[in-house]
Formats: structure tokens, C-alpha cells, sequence
């Protein structure tokens, strides 16, 4: 959490799902999260870090922020990576992007 509120992006970090003991994708590095504060975990109107709120307006051209289409979304799906912002489960993850899309 202190990580995210300053906005630090991550990748391999040995790490369990957060309220799970499952390891994270990221402990493999199979996952990794760009500008979690600009780039909110979002569920209904559960924001993670709360201060991600500030953020969740996709439009903003704000530089940092991640779209759909963008050129940080194209340059990971030319490796075969997905991005959390296409999730369609009910919560959407704009920093995250993995292997196996979860």
C-alpha cells in the first residue's frame, strides 16, 4: 500500500494476492503494475489505493495514465501481455498487465 500511494510501478515481486495466501503473478514475473495511483484496482466503487479515485477518468489525457488502444496497451499486446482495463468481471485493473491476463 505505501508502495502504491507514491505511485511506484512493479514488477517481479514475491508477494500473495492481496486477502488470499495465493502468490501473485507478479511473484513469477508474470505480471507487472505501472503507476498504480494514476492507474486505480477498481470494483463498483472500491477504489485501491484510495487515492486512485483522483484518477479514474479514462479520458484525461493526463501523461501517465493508461487507455485502451494507448501505445503502453499496444507495445504489451505485441508480447502476448493483457491488460487489467479490459477485465470485464465487474472490476477493472488499469496498471496491471500479465501473461495470462488474470
Amino acid at each position: 500500500d505505501a508502495s502504491m500511494a507514491v505511485n511506484n510501478s512493479s514488477g517481479f515481486n514475491c508477494r500473495a494476492v492481496k486477502g488470499t495466501n495465493r502468490w501473485s503473478h507478479h511473484s513469477y514475473g508474470q505480471a507487472i503494475d505501472i503507476n498504480p495511483l494514476w492507474n486505480p484496482w477498481v470494483r463498483g466503487s472500491v477504489v485501491d489505493h484510495t487515492s486512485g479515485k483522483d484518477f479514474l477518468d479514462r479520458e484525461s489525457m493526463m501523461p501517465g495514465l493508461i487507455r485502451a488502444g494507448d501505445s503502453t496497451v499496444q507495445s504489451f499486446e505485441k508480447y502476448g501481455w493483457k491488460w487489467g482495463g479490459y477485465w470485464s468481471n465487474g472490476r477493472k485493473d488499469y496498471q496491471h498487465f500479465s501473461t495470462s491476463g488474470k
